[in-house]
């Protein structure tokens, strides 16, 4: 009888598919694994940053700088002044205690700054109103968007402050509030002071507010009394500048 040349495999022969299927399974799990420890650390430091409360503020401020970016790219800003930010929650109610409103959506930003509000939908991706908006104060009477504007930097944490010039330097007060710290500070209003002979700046801090930036920035320390003749302020801290101001 002849004899097959042919080798035929027994069961105790390895087969190579398993072991290839395992080696990809071994390279998806290892991905997986990475991927997931990854984000993990992503987590981690974010949820840190967030537990930082400077760290909050510099990411606030980032994100007012996104949409500044965003919204800079559809009109011209200011460059001289830092807005606030705020989010729209709840449009059917603001739509009927606003016409400023009237189009808007949840989630839409309004940027404010002190002379207007900016209506922004990064959704459809326009600008959809720009002018004043008013909130209802304790006294059901309606309130400017310089109120606006100090009522959601006291909901942010920050110190509002009013800036005069006490000098006859032109445009002083406006130059200066835009030096301030935004991750302290949101200037309220800026104008003259009752005087112009001011010699050294004044910081009038009646409710104890941390000033002491300003009281760095400026070489004085703040006291709690308003000067003779200046009428009070509806900001947290007011800032007089004098001519030493004028001079740096």
């Amino acid at each position: 009888m002849p004899i097959s040349s042919q080798h035929t495999p027994t069961e105790h022969t390895p087969s190579r598919l398993p072991i290839a299927l395992l080696v990809v399974l071994l390279l998806i799990s290892l991905g997986a694994f990475t991927w997931a420890f990854v984000n993990y650390k992503h987590a981690q430091k974010t949820i840190a940053r967030l537990s930082d409360p400077a760290a909050q503020q510099a990411v606030a401020e980032e994100e007012v700088q996104k949409y500044v970016e965003k919204v800079g790219k559809l009109m011209v800003l200011s460059s001289e002044e830092k807005p606030l930010l705020a989010t729209v929650q709840d449009a059917d109610n603001l739509k009927k205690e606003q016409a400023f409103f009237k189009d808007a959506q949840n989630g839409d930003i309004v940027l404010i700054y002190q002379d207007k509000a900016i209506l922004y939908s990064e959704a459809r991706g326009k600008i959809i109103n720009v002018g004043p908006v008013y909130i209802q104060n304790k006294d059901g009477q309606s309130a400017p968007v310089e109120q606006v504007a100090t009522e959601t930097a006291r909901a942010q944490g920050l110190v509002v402050v009013e800036v005069r010039n006490g000098t006859s330097a032109t445009g002083l007060a406006r130059t200066v509030s835009s030096q301030f710290a935004t991750s302290t500070y949101a200037v309220s209003s800026v104008g003259d002071a009752a005087k112009k002979d001011y010699q050294k700046t004044v910081i009038v801090n009646p409710n104890g507010k941390n000033v002491t930036a300003l009281e760095q920035q400026f070489g004085v320390t703040a006291v709690t009394s308003l000067p003779e003749g200046e009428v009070a302020s509806t900001a947290d801290v007011l800032v007089i500048l004098g001519a030493d101001a004028a001079a740096n």
